[in-house]
């Protein structure tokens, strides 16, 4: 589930305006030689899941047999301190033995109440489109609207694939690495979600701030989100005496 703060629609029993979840912009999507876990969940096992307080960075690992290859899966997400509206998140996926791999990444809208108004994937006035694609949600009611923009990179030679569906469909692109070894692969993705409380065309504004955050990069992103938690930390309450692990 994603809310955004000044995103409401109508409540389904209330009928009164009430918080209401956006189309989730980082939902992400393997496929080990021709089977994507999305189709066979049952073959996930040993699900971990971290927090790390220090960057506020949430680390999911698990283990997925498919298709007669073991592959361990690691996803970290985080909200950008530096980039105000961005979420980021890194996928990797550590098969044992050379398989072929596809990564999809995908803004879902499945079990939402709302509609899409507006979905681009093209850039008005740029013969190459600023990031994967735009949205434009609006709540039941049509309370409040969300602008959301997906931006996704993978390894330099995967072929990338933006699919175009039609006017209401999804964001989703998908990269065909290949045969990839023990080494593994990667899928990173950056989502700009502005609501229409701060802004009067949303999804335009998205595609911005997503375009811009690609231009700095997520290495460099990732690097000042933890020297901003950084600095917060260094106003945390500590209490004199106490051993180290009992300080807040």
């Amino acid at each position: 589930m994603t809310i955004v703060n000044g995103v409401v629609g109508e409540d389904p029993e209330r009928r009164i305006e009430a918080g209401a979840p956006v189309p989730y912009p980082l939902e992400a999507d393997v496929c080990i030689n021709g089977v994507w876990l999305s189709d066979q969940p049952w073959c996930v096992g040993d699900l971990r899941q971290t927090y790390d307080f220090a960057t506020a960075e949430l680390t999911s690992r698990w283990r997925a047999h498919m298709a007669g290859v073991i592959a361990d899966i690691e996803v970290v997400t985080f909200a950008s301190r530096t980039a105000p509206a961005v979420v980021m998140q890194e996928v990797s996926v550590r098969p044992d033995a050379p398989c072929h791999i596809r990564l999809r990444a995908r803004t879902s809208t499945a079990d939402l109440r709302g509609r899409i108004v507006r979905r681009r994937t093209d850039t008005p006035g740029e013969t190459e489109p600023a990031c994967d694609g735009s949205l434009l949600w609006s709540t039941e009611g049509d309370l409040s609207t969300c602008g959301i923009a997906l931006w996704t990179e993978a390894e330099p030679a995967a072929g990338r694939d933006v699919t175009r569906w039609d006017a209401s469909g999804p964001l989703q692109t998908t990269y065909d690495l290949g045969r990839v070894g023990k080494l593994g692969a990667r899928l990173r993705q950056m989502a700009a979600l502005v609501p229409s409380l701060i802004h009067a065309r949303p999804d335009e504004e998205a595609v911005r701030r997503v375009s811009r955050a690609a231009q700095t990069g997520f290495e460099l992103l990732r690097s000042r989100n933890r020297n901003a938690w950084r600095e917060l930390w260094r106003a945390r309450i500590v209490v004199t005496g106490a051993e180290p692990t009992h300080q807040p």
